[in-house]
């Protein structure tokens, strides 16, 4: 989601960051999946094939970093690292990803969670789940677990 602020010089778009990127519905959805996740190892394979069934095709333009069209889009049309930008950059993404301290299952329902709301990056992804688990922490009294290898996809 995208706030138009008027700024010197013009208009500019700027994220969105609610103060509670989710709400209590939701919040109580992720920690039932991390619960469920706590205990249940997933494969780099079943990582890869949920990833790719989850994520929106912008996580095939937004870096890693949350730069939109870096990397190898900034090649010129006929290089072939152009070409396969896409890929690429979907691929640097779902690596990413998978390095994340959280269970992969969690990460995957971040990402289902943000597509709809143009969020596509691990930084919000990793701050969705961090906030996550402070607040089931201190609202709740839950203490979400780590996953102490990361993700297994990597």
């Amino acid at each position: 989601m995208w706030h138009t602020v008027e700024a010197k010089g013009g208009v500019v778009m700027i994220p969105y960051r609610p103060k509670r990127p989710l709400d209590s519905k939701s919040l109580d959805e992720l920690i039932e999946v991390w619960a469920r996740a706590a205990g249940s190892p997933m494969s780099p394979q079943a990582f890869c094939d949920a990833f790719d069934l989850v994520a929106c095709a912008d996580w095939g333009r937004m870096q890693p970093d949350g730069s939109d069209y870096g990397g190898a889009w900034g090649a010129t049309e006929e290089c072939p690292e152009r070409r396969d930008a896409f890929e690429a950059t979907r691929l640097a993404n779902r690596l990413a990803l998978s390095r994340l301290p959280y269970p992969p299952a969690t990460v995957l329902y971040a990402i289902g969670y943000l597509c709809p709301r143009r969020c596509e990056s691990v930084a919000r992804v990793s701050d969705l789940l961090a906030w996550a688990r402070a607040e089931a922490l201190a609202a709740r009294g839950v203490e979400l677990p780590l996953n102490p290898e990361g993700s297994p996809a990597q």
